[in-house]
């Protein structure tokens, strides 16, 4: 058994999963490659799961406490009231499932309402922003993820409006652990396809704000965004290198095609083979082998794999 976690990583400070796998069982290898690994030399630091920052409060904590009581302590209060004033007399598995019931009203409820705030949150930023955003010249990447029950389909569309030259990528992954990090890990993909394509100053289109200002920003250390973006923007400004990017939000709108191919890649079954294919007639016509297939074999990302390419 390994003495510290550094012990499960490879040379390049990512999961090694040959060794994971020889001392975990599949559940706990599943677990432990779904955790991020922070690449910078940052002290690790505790974080709250209950709040966007990470910091537990007073407030949240008994907020979260009273809404994982809350259902139990009616339902006995109930119980107590129907003994003392209608003389019905509750059996303790009685109390329990009427407060397993309620709990799950509860839930869902509060989870309509989180919807309906998200909604609502959507709708006002397109409005405001759908005004102001214009994409510059250049070569834009467009990218969107799909996830659901653990699951992530990343979708790419990369398109040169001065030659129409196009590429559509679709991309699975099991490592992402929430939408938001799917999210993240569909742009850190799509930032190595660039670099390996060698495109020019590429101009990245992501309809997720919160992933948008995580990368933009310069202290992300002190002030990721939500707190589980830390390990994963750490990556990218890794990979970065101090490397100044374009990267812009975009409307739900304007990011169709990639949306549509996350969540075909997100459908499809679970495939380790590239599916490529170049229609592309300057391609065709050279000796070398067609540059995206080539950038897309020199891609080093472990936590995704990419299942089908077209080029035209």
């Amino acid at each position: 058994m390994p003495d510290k976690v550094s012990d499960l990583w490879d040379e390049n400070k990512n999961w090694d999963a040959q060794k994971i796998t020889q001392i975990f069982d599949s559940a706990a290898q599943h677990s432990i490659m779904q955790v991020q690994i922070m690449q910078g030399e940052e002290e690790d630091r505790l974080c709250w799961k209950y709040t966007p920052s990470g910091v537990c409060s007073a407030k949240s904590a008994y907020k979260t406490i009273y809404n994982e009581m809350y259902p139990n302590q009616n339902q006995v209060w109930k119980a107590r009231n129907d003994i003392n004033f209608k003389t019905k007399i509750w059996e303790p598995q009685q109390v329990c499932n009427a407060a397993q019931a309620m709990a799950k009203t509860y839930e869902s409820v509060h989870q309509m309402e989180e919807d309906s705030c998200q909604d609502f949150n959507r709708a006002e930023e397109n409005n405001i922003r759908n005004s102001v955003v214009k994409i510059p010249a250049g070569t834009r990447v467009y990218v969107d993820a799909s996830w659901k029950e653990e699951k992530t389909g990343v979708g790419i569309f990369i398109h040169n409006p001065s030659n129409h030259n196009a590429i559509v990528i679709k991309a699975q992954s099991l490592n992402a652990g929430t939408p938001l990090l799917a999210e993240a890990e569909g742009l850190f993909l799509a930032m190595q396809i660039a670099r390996h394509l060698q495109l020019q100053d590429p101009i990245f289109l992501s309809d997720n704000s919160e992933i948008v200002n995580a990368v933009q920003n310069e202290d992300y250390i002190q002030n990721p965004g939500h707190w589980s973006l830390r390990p994963i923007i750490s990556r990218i400004k890794n990979f970065l290198q101090d490397q100044q990017v374009r990267i812009i939000w975009i409307s739900r709108e304007l990011n169709k095609v990639a949306d549509g191919l996350a969540k075909s890649a997100r459908q499809a079954q679970t495939n380790s083979c590239l599916a490529f294919d170049c229609s592309n007639i300057s391609h065709i016509c050279s000796r070398d082998v067609c540059p995206t297939k080539r950038a897309l074999s020199f891609t080093p990302n472990g936590a995704v794999n990419v299942t089908h390419a077209l080029c035209f």
